[in-house]
């Protein structure tokens, strides 16, 4: 007699039939299922394709993380930047409180000569768009307090003043 399948779960499951007709549920019971028979499983096409799309997507996501890095000057609102830190990054638009956010990969600092310390930090935008990774509430902050910083003062204030 033939199987009866069908897809549930992206998982096929199959339920045979015994030679003598009987459904396998009428089957006598054996030790290895506890008395109760057990439908036998087995990766369906589906299954494959899932996992295909699932690492398709994994490699498009790393094709479309944006990378970037840059030195800055050090100032007292950037000591103690750290990985995994948010680095924002406003529109030169006031008006327009914009603002992409990228997530710190490493830190390094480097002394100069002339006795100033820069800050190096290389980033990573993990997906292409509009959106943001930072959570609804952090967004918010960021963007209150990019309204109060119209003039190159009160960004000097904010940098020296923290």
């Amino acid at each position: 007699t033939s199987p009866v399948a069908f897809e549930q779960d992206n998982a096929k499951v199959v339920q045979t039939n015994t030679k003598s007709g009987a459904s396998a549920a009428k089957a006598p019971a054996t030790a290895a299922t506890g008395g109760q028979s057990q439908p036998s499983y087995a990766q369906s096409g589906t299954e494959k394709a899932a996992a295909s799309l699932k690492d398709a997507r994994a490699a498009w996501a790393q094709q479309s993380t944006t990378t970037g890095n840059g030195n800055f000057f050090m100032v007292p609102y950037l000591v103690g930047v750290k990985p995994r830190d948010f680095l924002c990054i406003p529109s030169l638009n006031a008006d327009d409180p914009y603002f992409e956010d990228w997530i710190i990969e490493t830190v390094s600092y480097e002394q100069k000569d002339e006795g100033g310390v820069e800050i190096g930090v290389s980033c990573t935008r993990p997906f292409p768009g509009e959106g943001l990774v930072l959570a609804e509430a952090d967004a918010k902050a960021v963007e209150d307090v990019l309204k109060t910083l119209k003039t190159t003062k009160d960004w000097h204030n904010l940098y020296w003043s923290a």
